[in-house]
């Protein structure tokens, strides 16, 4: 476009294009557009008139065009140039004049994006202009962070990956929740190296990093296992595996709830949470059912004979849910009262269940007596030893 104008008084203007009235062109001036014949008519006072004629030639230039964003790798000298041949001089913002300029890679510290213009004529009065944008990449350094790089075996961890545009985990374990992005969630179960490969949109720009997550071990921790008591008669719970301990349901706990076996004293059945925090400081939770039996033979199924004659079958006094309680005493008689076979927390995984003898020698086949004490409750009950 080219501003045409007319320096005269105030008068009236008629303009045409090729003899051709522009309407709407009544001003001084007009905006020419387009090559070809232009004449204004000049109306003054007494309508006296006057013509001036112009003719305006046409300069075809193909658009300047420096092209989109251009990437510009570490280490990497580009050339920037316009179309050959259309045009006679040349001012980059650079401050260079020539047709072409280099453009070399610096080392920044993050992505960098730089603006280049390029303004030109042709020599005939056309001028363009167009900018690019030059977009410098570092090298990459990839670096994972972590808050800590300890966590017990039931928690989870965020890594987070930094110094470029693409990431690649590497999970030899599958622990992490995605393998494509910055910052992942890791749940090792035990100690566990993580690789990460960050990239960019440079192709011989890359880098890998490392990360070693130490896993306290898994502790051997429980609140007990399910078992059953008497309404209103204490009853104490038996939690182990750890250094602290923090149950819920404190109403109904007699003293101290921060111990491993606090009493409680219940009349229906309930479940009992507890909080376990070990050496490493890792917090576990288990919960322990506690049901309420009204006579204590129906915690324990009671065995009045065994018969050790080998065959496999009753060859040993075996109490059916005494395995609930293995803090018990279990001490059997003669028919004179004399004490035979005495063991405390009998029927243990490690221990020898007594088989009708004394330890060395069978014993006569007779009726026996025994007293199974556990959870403050006695079973008294007369035991046949038969060979038949």
């Amino acid at each position: 476009m080219l501003p045409f104008s007319v320096d005269s008084e105030d008068y009236s203007y008629v303009w045409s294009l090729n003899g051709t009235i522009i309407i709407g062109a009544m001003d001084d001036n007009i905006v020419v557009t387009e090559g070809g014949l232009y004449q204004v008519v000049i109306v003054a006072e007494g309508n006296c008139t006057d013509t001036l004629v112009s003719n305006v030639l046409e300069s075809f230039i193909d658009p300047l065009e420096l092209g989109e964003d251009i990437p510009l790798c570490p280490g990497e000298t580009i050339t920037l140039s316009p179309i050959d041949g259309q045009f006679v001089n040349y001012q980059w913002s650079t401050n260079e004049v020539s047709e072409t300029i280099s453009v070399e890679a610096t080392e920044v510290d993050e992505i960098t994006t730089t603006n280049i213009t390029l303004v030109v004529d042709n020599g005939e009065g056309c001028i363009l202009s167009d900018d690019v944008n030059i977009v410098n990449f570092p090298i990459i350094n990839a670096e994972i962070l972590s808050d800590f790089d300890e966590i017990c075996a039931v928690d989870s961890i965020e890594l987070t990956a930094i110094g470029g545009l693409y990431y690649t985990w590497t999970d030899g374990s599958e622990t992490l929740n995605t393998d494509d992005i910055a910052s992942v969630i890791a749940n090792p179960i035990e100690t566990t190296t993580y690789v990460v490969e960050v990239t960019d949109d440079c192709p011989e720009n890359g880098d890998t990093d490392t990360i070693t997550i130490n896993v306290f071990p898994m502790s051997d921790f429980s609140a007990g296992v399910d078992t059953c008591a008497f309404a209103d008669i204490p009853f104490e719970l038996g939690a182990s595996g750890g250094l602290v301990y923090e149950w819920n349901n404190t109403n109904l706990i007699a003293g101290a709830s921060n111990i491993p076996n606090p009493t409680i004293n219940l009349d229906e059945e309930t479940t009992f949470t507890v909080t376990i925090t070990d050496e490493f400081g890792c917090m576990f939770i288990d919960q322990v059912d506690i049901c309420i039996r009204e006579n204590a033979e129906d915690l324990i199924d009671i065995v009045t004979i065994i018969t050790p004659n080998g065959d496999g079958m009753n060859d040993e006094l075996y109490f059916r849910g005494l395995e609930l309680y293995p803090s018990n005493k279990l001490t059997i008689f003669n028919r004179w009262g004399n004490v035979i076979y005495s063991q405390l927390d009998y029927q243990r995984s490690n221990d020898i269940l007594f088989d009708g003898t004394n330890g060395i020698d069978e014993l006569p086949p007779d009726t026996y007596y025994y007293i199974l004490e556990f959870n403050g409750l006695f079973i008294k009950e007369a035991l046949t030893i038969t060979r038949d």
